[in-house]
């Protein structure tokens, strides 16, 4: 019943040659590479990557361990192969990582602050990290240009401190373990992507295995591990997993606000994005941040959509000028399909044309609160 439902679906109902692609080839290539486990990973920076259930925070134990998962391999340099692309792709599809000696992507850092110097500091999981694109194309990078360049005296730095497949509790743990050392002065945080996603820790030890759900609310999830080819419906995979998503809500919000409780504490600006593919309603990150008058809500969901697109000329050049993700599963170029598929890297996650996007977005935001000065204005 569910295969025919399926079926019907994507090749039936609206024909779509994109959707077809996507569920034939690119999900279950994701699928295999995660169910495969640690044991059998082979590209640097790919998946499966530490992924922990946002619980158990008051857990000492349990927080350094996550804290130990949530920096990246200080100073660890090289090209990396983006596993959304099809295998024969990967060589042209490499993209450089080079993670500085704190455990930060991006140049070296100093610790010590210098005097006229504003620092901001980004965490979350994918699109933070920048997945896909190298280091000199992600939006921290991008944003620290834009604040520099519009910057008469103050000297700012963008440490991006991202990782893929990570949840707000990892982000908790860098708040609290160590990012206060380094004086910060703006929290930007993107979680809420992977957070509604997972039933419990998918870590190499199992050592936290009771932070898990019973079985009936964690039952689409290992539907979803055991037969992926078929159960990857949206709409089949939601209706299943409506409750359990709820309680992980919960969950996200408690986490959320503790980050929250920390940033207000230390008389830090905070800004929580929302990204294209987090299904949170608005309405959840507004309740938290109008809780605290230095903490802000940007939505970055609407400037994905096609009515709000003026897809440049450069930015379809460019897509077009050599193989690409759509190319890769028989997407024809004359296809009728949303300009905001230009602006990916792959199926899913952002390229250098989108994070300029964002950084201007941010940037923009940050003006509006107030939270960047114009030349002008120092003036």
């Amino acid at each position: 019943l569910w295969e025919s439902i399926l079926v019907w679906d994507l090749y039936h109902k609206d024909n779509n040659e994109y959707d077809r692609a996507m569920y034939e080839k690119v999900h279950e290539r994701i699928c295999k590479i995660w169910n495969d486990g640690f044991e059998k990973k082979k590209i640097f920076w790919g998946p499966p990557y530490y992924v922990f259930l946002n619980r158990g925070e008051d857990d000492p134990k349990r927080m350094e361990f996550i804290h130990s998962k949530s920096v990246l391999p200080q100073t660890s340099n090289g090209f990396t192969e983006n596993f959304l692309r099809s295998p024969e792709e990967y060589e042209a599809s490499k993209y450089l990582v080079q993670i500085n000696s704190l455990g930060f992507r991006g140049p070296e850092r100093s610790i010590e602050k210098k005097k006229d110097t504003v620092r901001v500091f980004v965490l979350g999981s994918y699109p933070a990290f920048g997945s896909g694109v190298s280091n000199d194309e992600t939006y921290a990078h991008y944003l620290e240009q834009l604040l520099n360049q519009n910057s008469s005296h103050a000297k700012y730095e963008v440490w991006n401190g991202g990782q893929q497949g990570t949840t707000s509790i990892s982000g908790y743990a860098r708040l609290v373990g160590e990012i206060e050392k380094y004086q910060p002065d703006i929290l930007i945080w993107d979680f809420g992507w992977i957070d509604l996603y997972f039933g419990a820790d998918f870590v190499r030890d199992s050592e936290f295995d009771g932070y898990t759900y019973p079985f009936k609310q964690e039952l689409a999830r290992l539907v979803w591990r055991h037969l992926p080819q078929f159960l990857f419906s949206r709409k089949i995979y939601h209706t299943l997993n409506t409750n359990f998503r709820k309680v992980l809500l919960k969950d996200w919000q408690r986490l959320s606000k503790k980050m929250l409780d920390f940033s207000k504490s230390k008389n830090l600006k905070t800004v929580m994005l929302k990204q294209r593919v987090v299904i949170i309603e608005d309405n959840e990150y507004n309740d938290l941040v109008n809780q605290y008058e230095d903490a802000s809500f940007l939505n970055l969901k609407p400037f994905f959509k096609k009515k709000n697109f003026k897809a440049a000329l450069n930015v379809k050049e460019d897509f077009w000028s050599k193989t690409n993700w759509l190319t890769e599963i028989g997407v024809d170029k004359n296809t009728n399909f949303g300009e905001e598929l230009y602006y990916r890297v792959d199926a899913i996650q952002y390229n250098k044309h989108a994070h300029k996007l964002i950084a201007n977005k941010i940037f923009e935001h940050l003006k509006k609160r107030q939270l960047f000065t114009l030349v002008n204005d120092e003036k």
